[in-house]
C-alpha cells in the first residue's frame, strides 16, 4: 500500500512506456507515457527547488483543465510542495479571498490567467502552463534532469489544499494530507474498483 503521493508518482516507472495521459485538442492527439510524466514531474520538482521553493510552500493551480495541469500537479507534490486548485472561472472577490487566506507566493497558471492574479495585488512567481510560449517562465525552463535527491514527505504532510465552491459564503480551505488521499486510492486498489486498462475521461 502507498503511503505518501511521491511514491505513487515513483511507481509510474513500474509501467514505462504505456499511456498513462491523452490529450485531445483541435488539431491533434497528444499523449503522455507513465515514465514520461514521473520524469517531468521529478524534474519541475528538482528546477522549482533549485529556484527556492521549499517543502511545504502553498502553489496556486489556477489553469483550465489540460494535460500539462496534471503534470504540474505532481511535480509540485513531488517537491513537497502543497497544490491548491482553484477554478479558472472562478470571481475576482473569491480569487481574492483565496489569495490572501492560503498564504501561496507561487502560481501555475496561463498567460491570459496571469493578468487576473497580477489584478489583485498579490506578488507572485508565475509558472506558465501554456502548451505553447517562449516565456522565460513557461514550466518547461524550470526542468532539471539530475540532481540532488527530492525531499521525502510523510503520510501526515499536508498534500493538497481543496477549497470549496462557496455557495454558502466564501470558500472554504480544506487540506488533506498525504495519508488522507493514499488511504482512499489503497482502498480503491484493494477494492478492484479500478483495472489498469480503464480510461477515465476529464472533461
Amino acid at each position: 500500500p502507498f503511503t505518501t503521493l511521491q511514491e505513487v508518482i515513483a511507481s509510474f516507472a513500474e509501467r514505462g512506456t504505456e499511456t498513462a495521459l491523452i490529450g485531445f485538442q483541435k488539431e491533434r492527439i497528444h499523449s503522455y507515457s507513465f515514465v514520461e510524466v514521473a520524469d517531468l514531474a521529478q524534474g519541475l520538482a528538482r528546477g522549482l527547488i533549485k529556484q527556492g521553493l521549499k517543502p511545504g510552500s502553498k502553489v496556486l493551480l489556477f489553469a483550465p483543465n489540460q494535460l500539462e495541469w496534471i503534470i504540474l500537479c505532481l511535480g509540485l507534490i513531488s517537491a513537497g510542495a502543497v497544490p491548491v486548485p482553484v477554478d479558472a472561472q472562478i470571481g475576482r472577490q473569491e480569487l481574492q479571498h483565496i489569495l490572501g487566506q492560503c498564504d501561496a507566493h507561487w502560481a501555475c497558471t496561463t498567460v491570459m490567467l496571469a493578468h487576473h492574479l497580477q489584478e489583485t495585488g498579490h506578488q507572485l512567481n508565475h509558472i506558465l502552463i501554456d502548451s505553447e510560449t517562449d516565456a522565460r517562465t513557461h514550466w518547461r525552463r524550470y526542468l532539471v534532469d539530475s540532481g540532488n535527491g527530492l525531499p521525502a514527505s510523510s503520510p501526515e504532510d499536508l498534500a493538497v489544499l481543496f477549497y470549496t465552491s462557496g455557495t454558502s459564503g466564501q470558500p472554504k480551505g480544506v487540506p488533506l494530507t498525504h495519508k488522507n488521499l493514499t488511504s482512499n486510492l489503497n482502498a480503491l486498489l484493494a477494492l478492484g474498483i479500478i483495472q489498469p486498462d480503464y480510461r477515465v475521461l476529464l472533461p
